[in-house]
Formats: structure tokens, C-alpha cells, sequence
């Protein structure tokens, strides 16, 4: 095989397996709606300190953050008028009445509130999707920069249908378990929260639903990719490796409602390949995304 047809080999393998690493690897097929305006800017929690370190055999940690220092309300404050009927609720509204004081509190927090979303269904905006693959490795050789193509850095604010926050395809948006979880950091500012989840390391393929990555990231449904049909290539066992991965997000504690979410996910992996039913290659990468949404409540 001359080295042309290998490089595109490649580049057609790391583009299959990279969407294992990318909580909006569906960004391409996403149901989008038309462009919408920028929400209006929520008030947003003080920002974390300090990252937790936390042995896999330890119990999951939770730090809660409370900012102290408010700014006095006005003693000039309108006041509405009794004689105007209020606008009845369209919806139920989930208040937070008691800050998560623990990593289980922190994830079942989570897991509600990212669930309303898709039974809810609000305005979802995608506002950044970002994919960066390094470290490719052929064999001994780095072949990066011929795979640049994979990597994207979109900043636009598209709308998207809230079926596919942020995986789509399911009725629900996280089965999270606190068991899954490394660390939960909650911060308190007021009107609002910001939580910090940090899943444990996990290697393996995930799987939808069930893996501790695949209960909360978009993760594909099938490994059919596994079985492309290159002539002259055979593609070996995928390996997988997540660490250090991530979900940020603000919650207005008067509602319950979500207002935003970051997911960052780190990986690496790697798959062997037999080239010309003889030659034995290696192929790994690292692959980091970063997927970030808003939501529009009426």
C-alpha cells in the first residue's frame, strides 16, 4: 500500500472512532432549527476553585462554595402592581430548596434537571463545539498533521431540538451514577448553582446508557465502523481510555431550569492495523471535545 492510500486509511479510521470522544460527535446530523438570537445573559455562579485529586479507590468528593458578598437590594425596587393578574405558569417549576451537600445529592440534581430538558423541551442552543485530535501516531511515526482535517473549533450559536441535548436518539439525557463519579464541586451564588462533576478514569469501549461516560455523553449505539470495508485493511481491537472528563452547568434555584452545560471529554485510543493481510500497524490518538449549550426557558 503506498503511503497516500495509507495517510487516507487512516484519516477515514481516526474520523470513525474519533466520535467516540465527542459529546457532540451527532453535531453533523443534528436536527437544527432555525438561527435563533442570543438568550438573554443568566446570572452565572462564582467561579470554581482548585481541582480535586481523588485516588479511584477513594469514595467520590464534594466541595460546596458559597459566595458570601451579595450586593443589598435596592430599597427603590418596583413593586408590581396587585391589581394586574399575574401570567399563570405554563409549566411545573423544580425550586432547589436544599444546596447539594454531597457528591449523590449533586448527581441526582443533575440528572433532573438535565432530564427536563427533553421532556420539557426549551430552546437548546449549541454555542461551541470543539474537537482536537493530537498525538497521532502511526506505528512510530506522527502523521498529526496529515489528520487536521478532523479537528473543528466552531463558536457559532445554532439551535437545536432538545431531543438531542446531549444525546440524542434517547428519551433521557443522563443516567448518571454517583458511583461513576470522582468528584461533584457545587457552587452557591445566590439565584444560582454551578455544578462541577468529574467522572472516574474508564477504559474500554462505553456503552450507551450503561458505561459511566456512555450514561451521560453521547455515545454511538453501535461499533459498525469497527467493520469498514477497506480493501486490504483489517482493523483490530478498539481500545479506549477516558480521563479527566467532565460536566459543568448553572441552575437557577428559583426554577429548577437549567440555563447552561459544558461537557469535556479526554480520551485516547488506539487500533491495529493489518495491511495487506501482513504488515502490523499501531494507530492511536488523543482526542479532546468540548460540546457547550444554552437553554432558552419561556
Amino acid at each position: 500500500m503506498d503511503s497516500r492510500k495509507k495517510v487516507l486509511t487512516i484519516t477515514a479510521i481516526l474520523s470513525a472512532f474519533s466520535i467516540f470522544f465527542s459529546a457532540g460527535y451527532i453535531t453533523g446530523n443534528r436536527s437544527v432549527r432555525a438561527s435563533a438570537s442570543p438568550p438573554p445573559t443568566s446570572e452565572a455562579g462564582s467561579a470554581l476553585t482548585g481541582e480535586p485529586t481523588v485516588t479511584d479507590t477513594q469514595e467520590p468528593t464534594f466541595t460546596a462554595e458559597t459566595e458570601t458578598t451579595r450586593e443589598t437590594e435596592s430599597e427603590t425596587q418596583s413593586v408590581p402592581d396587585p391589581s394586574e393578574p399575574a401570567s399563570p405558569s405554563q409549566r411545573e417549576l423544580h425550586p432547589i430548596l436544599n444546596v447539594p451537600d454531597s457528591a449523590a445529592e449533586a448527581v441526582a440534581l443533575f440528572n433532573e434537571s438535565a432530564n427536563r430538558i427533553k421532556t420539557e423541551k426549551p430552546g437548546v442552543l449549541m454555542t461551541r463545539d470543539v474537537l482536537t485530535v493530537s498525538d497521532v501516531l502511526f506505528g512510530k511515526k506522527d502523521i498529526t498533521s496529515t489528520v487536521d482535517r478532523i479537528n473543528r473549533n466552531d463558536q457559532s450559536r445554532k439551535e437545536i431540538l432538545p431531543t438531542e441535548f446531549p444525546v440524542g436518539g434517547e428519551a433521557w439525557a443522563s443516567h448518571l451514577q454517583a458511583g461513576a463519579v470522582q468528584s461533584a464541586e457545587c457552587t452557591d451564588s445566590g439565584d444560582t448553582l454551578r455544578l462541577k462533576i468529574t467522572l472516574k478514569p474508564e477504559s474500554g469501549v462505553p456503552l450507551r446508557g450503561q458505561s459511566n461516560h456512555g450514561s451521560c455523553f453521547s455515545i454511538p449505539s453501535d461499533f459498525d465502523f469497527l467493520n469498514l470495508d477497506i480493501p486490504g485493511v483489517k482493523l483490530g481491537e478498539l481500545t479506549l481510555t477516558y480521563s479527566g472528563c467532565f460536566i459543568e452547568c448553572v441552575l437557577d434555584k428559583k426554577t429548577g431550569d437549567m440555563l447552561q452545560a459544558d461537557y469535556h471529554i479526554h480520551a485516547s485510543g488506539s487500533v491495529q492495523l493489518t495491511l495487506a493481510a501482513i504488515l502490523k500497524k499501531d494507530c492511536s490518538a488523543t482526542i479532546v471535545s468540548d460540546t457547550s449549550f444554552e437553554m432558552v426557558w419561556e
